[in-house]
């Protein structure tokens, strides 16, 4: 596998399930079955485990009121793994980041 997504999905009801299902179906999809893996309700330090030894970690967000009034626990998580982050460019991102510096 090329890619390993660790979809952390702590909420147990059926929306839940969905989403991953409707994920992992977009992936066949889209051919990338033999490149992206998907995982739920993983330990947190398996999950952890994963962030370190991942290629790279995605984390999407936008501009929208939520991802901007929220603490990016995720973006901690992520930094502290020391993991090459792949987001776009937000004001969240450009908070904790220098376009250049810290970033690219």
């Amino acid at each position: 596998k090329i890619f390993e997504y660790a979809l952390d999905a702590g909420a147990e009801d059926c929306h839940s399930y969905e989403k991953i299902h409707q994920l992992k179906e977009h992936i066949i999809k889209l051919g990338l079955d033999n490149h992206i893996e998907v995982f739920s309700k993983l330990d947190y330090e398996l999950l952890l485990s994963y962030y370190k030894s991942a290629k790279a970690l995605l984390l999407p967000l936008t501009n929208n009121l939520q991802d901007c009034a929220r603490f990016p626990f995720k973006l901690c998580e992520y930094t502290l793994s020391k993991t090459l982050i792949i987001s776009s460019k937000t004001q969240l991102m450009e908070t904790y980041f220098n376009d250049l510096e810290s970033a690219l």
